[in-house]
């Protein structure tokens, strides 16, 4: 679709918080991160998902390398920012190495893990992660763009067992200690949407319930409210915890932001093409 193309802007709905929160949320939430200091860049200033955002690009040192790291979900707009870092000259990886290159392999990786330990971002970087590196220590010393990091894929031709891994979650902490001058990107969308997409993505949502994930435990994700109360949580998380760390954050509403939002926080002119839209993304 044509980076041109209009949408309705749809409000990014969060559920009001419960007096008694679930306790399988728990681990997806950051207990230990200091409170945001007051004189907070302006570009930290809009991190609720309603509002859209306020950026300005830091300085930094020169020679520095600008990594970019988008921590939200898949079904979320990831396929359209890889395309857009690409634009912008960054060397953009999404979701595996050489993803787009072989559609039978890509479909063998990411619904069975075939070639996982080789390709699959999620892995490299957990591995790298789990070895006591850096999590971008794995991956090829080229690609400076993680445009989507997760992976969650079938253990047996059964589909009775799921790995799934979300270093945008497992290794959250790691990232930011490692680069903090990262330009990081929280990529939301109406909540309701993202369900819809997920339902119609294969059988992203069965993967999703199988899996134990941080936040999302075996068995959960069933209702729609279980999964929305996930997202919800993690966008929290990676909210309070970047704030409180300094680190530059673009809250990115695929839905309402674009070309506009994404060139000013990166500092680069790019295209934002709405790559892979599903049907429902195309009805909002």
């Amino acid at each position: 679709a044509s980076n041109k193309m209009q949408r309705e802007a749809v409000p990014f709905l969060v559920p009001e918080a419960s007096s008694e929160p679930k306790a399988w949320l728990g681990d997806v939430k950051d207990s230990g991160a200091p409170a945001a200091s007051g004189n907070a860049l302006a570009w930290m200033s809009a991190t609720a998902d309603q509002s859209p955002p306020k950026v300005v690009p830091a300085s930094l040192p020169s020679g520095h390398r600008d990594y970019v790291f988008v921590l939200g979900l898949p079904k979320c707009g990831t396929s359209s920012l890889h395309d857009a870092f690409i634009s912008a000259g960054f060397r953009s990886t999404h979701w595996a190495l050489n993803a787009g290159k072989n559609l039978q392999d890509d479909k063998a990786l990411r619904l069975s893990g075939t070639d996982a330990n080789q390709r699959l971002i999620a892995h490299l970087m957990q591995n790298a992660v789990n070895d006591g590196k850096p999590p971008m220590a794995y991956l090829p010393a080229e690609v400076d763009a993680v445009a989507e990091m997760n992976g969650l894929y079938w253990k047996d031709k059964q589909r009775g067992l799921v790995e799934g891994i979300f270093p945008q979650m497992s290794c959250l902490e790691q990232l930011v200690q490692a680069y903090p001058q990262a330009f990081f990107i929280l990529n939301t969308r109406d909540h309701e949407a993202w369900v819809k997409s997920v339902d119609n993505h294969l059988d992203m949502r069965q993967r999703l319930v199988s899996a134990e994930l941080p936040g999302l435990p075996k068995g959960k994700g069933g209702t729609d409210q279980e999964l929305i109360e996930w997202v919800a949580a993690h966008h929290q998380r990676v909210r309070d915890l970047l704030s409180a760390r300094g680190c530059r954050l673009l809250c990115f509403d695929i839905d309402q932001h674009g070309e506009a939002e994404l060139s000013s926080f990166l500092g680069r002119p790019l295209v934002w093409p709405h790559s892979n839209a599903t049907p429902a993304w195309k009805c909002n």
